[in-house]
């Protein structure tokens, strides 16, 4: 009897769990430098659908927003109500993803050397993971699994009438009242989306504000954007209870106040795929369910790493994800990597006024005792946001008396572009009178950072030593 041949088990120098955006990344650089790299996709390979989605949905709301407001600018009377075709709007989201796709198909990452197993994941020792059929002994591994999508509170309702950022390609109808479970970047986005397609809107948000760790006095400009757009924002609310009607609509709440609509959209925040992947096994302390891990993302378990919404530090968006992961790359291949900042990873919000922020808030700043100055620059004062009618919001920044900048929020027009002068300002240690010195056209929304960071120079100047000098300065010139 022929004997069974045992199974080889592969050794990469590094395998990747995860297949979003950035585990995709860390697998080319990792191939481009030569190293053997498996990465193991338990979910769909190169899943990016959803932020690509929004960014749609929220680009084309825009331009519908522009035509209708235009009647300021002297459009006719035909600009207030244009009509929407929710089945372009779609397939506009829809050659947005498929031309990403050749970017992010398996054959792609397989012609740079990587080898793609899509397959679930799951450690059979502190060294060794089990992905389908194969088992895999990497030298480092990191694991980015997607995080699990946040299913609604309610049963027996319509799959085709509860909405997430990853299946709006899929809704054929304008809803015709939306329901926003949650108060975070994506659910205000899709909310102020949907609205501007002609759906009602009503918000249930936990807590006393939009994004509910940022800034309060921005956080309810964003809030007065909402409501002026006729959105229904409910604060300090709990998750109403929720109950699927015979006609098919949701109900939220009981009683004389209950609210009928017709679509759900969950927009909560994700929670981590960790329960199959087998981490005790594998020596892997977990915290709070999430991976417990230190700021070069190292666990408890020196071959593995972890980023992203499955682990312990920092925020979950993509833009965090992407720099957690690349600071796990560096240390697990050159042992050696920048502790990740989370305070230097941009925050923003793509809806309109647009949002932004980097660093500490105001009310962080003084929690860790900082004695701090408050700059700020209103964008209605800046020329190109007056004759863009853009001149909503302000630029906010939290510096040290001596300049140092530490933190920035802004709501207005390119926030999230407009942010990176300040972020570049942390990274390298700069003050923000090094922001002031830079030489803004009068003609640009960046004009409002460089007045914002005029404003420190100002109150120095009034300082009573600064004066002294000046006098001194003068009388010998």
């Amino acid at each position: 009897m022929a004997l069974k041949a045992k199974q080889v088990a592969l050794t990469p120098d590094l395998c990747i769990v995860g297949s979003g955006s950035a585990a995709l990344t860390v697998a080319a650089t990792g191939a481009l430098l030569g190293l053997s790299v498996v990465v193991v996709a338990p979910g769909r390979f190169g899943s990016l659908d959803g932020p690509a989605a929004v960014d749609a949905l929220s680009a084309v709301a825009q331009r519908v927003h522009d035509i209708r407001t235009g009647v300021r600018f002297g459009g006719g009377p035909d600009a207030e109500t244009p009509a929407v075709d929710l089945a372009a709007v779609l397939s506009h989201a829809r050659d947005i993803l498929a031309a990403r796709s050749p970017m992010t198909a398996p054959e792609r990452y397989e012609a740079m050397g990587v080898r793609v197993i899509e397959s679930g994941a799951r450690f059979s020792n502190p060294e060794t993971l089990m992905a389908g059929a194969e088992t895999i002994k990497a030298r480092r591994y990191i694991l980015l699994p997607e995080p699990l999508r946040e299913e609604p509170p309610v049963t027996g309702l319509e799959p085709a009438r509860i909405i997430h950022a990853d299946t709006i390609p899929n809704l054929t109808d304008v809803p015709r009242h939306l329901l926003v479970l949650g108060g975070g970047a994506t659910a205000i986005a899709l909310a102020q989306a949907y609205r501007r397609f002609g759906s009602a809107v009503t918000m249930f948000v936990e807590g006393p504000r939009l994004l509910h760790s940022e800034d309060p006095e921005m956080t309810a400009i964003v809030a007065r954007g909402l409501r002026a757009e006729a959105i229904d924002i409910r604060f300090s609310h709990a998750i109403p209870t929720l109950t699927a009607r015979p006609d098919g609509d949701v109900q939220a709440g009981v009683g004389p106040g209950a609210l009928t609509a017709s679509h759900l959209l969950v927009a909560n925040r994700q929670t981590a795929a960790l329960a199959d992947l087998g981490l005790d096994v594998a020596k892997v302390r977990t915290k709070a369910g999430t991976i417990a891990v230190d700021s070069r993302m190292r666990t408890s378990n020196a071959r593995i790493y972890a980023a992203g919404p499955v682990a312990s530090v920092g925020d979950t968006a993509i833009q965090a994800t992407a720099e957690q992961a690349g600071t796990a790359f560096r240390h697990a291949i050159f042992r050696h990597a920048k502790p990740f900042d989370p305070l230097l990873v941009p925050r923003i919000g793509a809806f309109d006024p647009a949002f932004a922020a980097i660093g500490l808030t105001e009310e962080q700043a003084k929690a860790e005792g900082h004695a701090i100055r408050i700059l700020r620059a209103a964008f209605a004062d800046n020329a190109r946001a007056r004759a863009r009618g853009r001149g909503q919001g302000h630029v906010k920044a939290v510096v040290t008396p001596s300049g140092r900048i530490l933190g920035c929020t802004m709501v207005g027009p390119e926030a999230p572009d407009l942010i990176m002068p300040w972020a570049l300002a942390m990274a390298k240690g700069l003050g923000v009178s090094d922001l002031a010195d830079l030489a803004f056209s009068d003609a640009s929304y960046g004009e409002t950072t460089k007045r914002a960071a005029v404003e420190f120079l100002k109150m120095s100047a009034q300082d009573p030593w600064m004066r002294r000098v000046i006098g001194v300065l003068r009388r010998w010139s």
